[in-house]
């Protein structure tokens, strides 16, 4: 009888805990997609970022050099 107790008691134990970590993952993945798609909205974002910054290195670029001819201009202009 005990035998049969604890064959029983284990089984029980064994589904219980199967359940839980059943639950517990389908809960995990859940959260997942919605993080998922956060991050994949962070990415996007960080794209057009980088994109309007390589422009804006560009612009800056272009400018540093239009200054160094306006002063080489200046510079030959004074002597």
């Amino acid at each position: 009888m005990e035998l049969a107790l604890i064959i029983v008691g284990g089984l029980v134990l064994m589904t219980g805990i199967a359940g839980i970590f059943d639950y517990l993952g389908k809960r995990k993945a859940s959260l997942n997609t919605a993080a998922l798609e956060r991050i994949e909205a962070l990415e996007r974002e960080i794209a057009i970022l980088k994109s309007a910054s390589a422009d804006d290195e560009g612009r800056i670029g272009k400018l540093e050099s239009d200054i160094g001819f306006v002063s080489r201009l200046i510079e030959d202009g004074k002597r």
